[in-house]
């Protein structure tokens, strides 16, 4: 089974796949390598790291999971989201947003594929929010099964991820990684 982690990136991406790693998974997280964006550069979504690892996440996943269901038929999905005001002013602090990528560059043929932009743009990006939601509601709506929606910012953690992959609770805290100190006159 393989587990397709279709959040945006700034959404708790990174904490699930270290959850992941943790339940026993291999998992791959921005996946850059060369392989990986010559593939995607061809159109071939059969991607060659999602065969040698259980799992996927951050970006371009979430602007291909359609593909990656038809080529791993019997994959497990996760959202992972957050509300849009936060994940705008998380995307705005993200040091990859502070200057536009390289030319060439994954990160710049990745934005390309999942914002339509290559630098940060607050009114794109709040479009992209709202849409991709919109875009797996409807894409798993015969389907629940297949999919599970977590929101780190609302607690969820072992017990969504858990019950979904069939796998014990682990008797530690779940990772939340990247997370930054509440402010406290917010």
């Amino acid at each position: 089974m393989k587990i397709i982690c279709i959040g945006l990136p700034k959404t708790g991406t990174t904490s699930l796949h270290n959850a992941l790693k943790h339940l026993g998974y291999t998992s791959v997280h921005f996946a850059n390598d060369p392989v990986t964006v010559d593939q995607l550069r061809r159109g071939d979504y059969r991607l060659k790291v999602l065969e040698e690892h259980d799992a996927i996440s951050d970006i371009p996943v979430p602007a291909i999971f359609p593909q990656l269901d038809t080529a791993f038929p019997g994959a497990k999905f996760i959202e992972t989201h957050r509300p849009v005001e936060s994940w705008i002013r998380s995307q705005q602090d993200a040091p990859f947003n502070s200057a536009p990528p390289k030319p060439g560059h994954p990160r710049d043929f990745y934005r390309a594929m999942l914002y339509g932009v290559t630098c940060f743009n607050e009114e794109r990006f709040r479009y992209i929010h709202a849409e991709h939601t919109r875009r797996v509601e409807h894409y798993f709506a015969e389907r629940p099964q297949d999919l599970l929606t977590m929101d780190l910012t609302k607690g969820h953690g072992w017990a969504e991820l858990c019950a979904f992959l069939g796998k014990p609770e682990p008797a530690i805290p779940f990772p939340r990684k990247n997370v930054k100190p509440k402010n406290p006159a917010a």
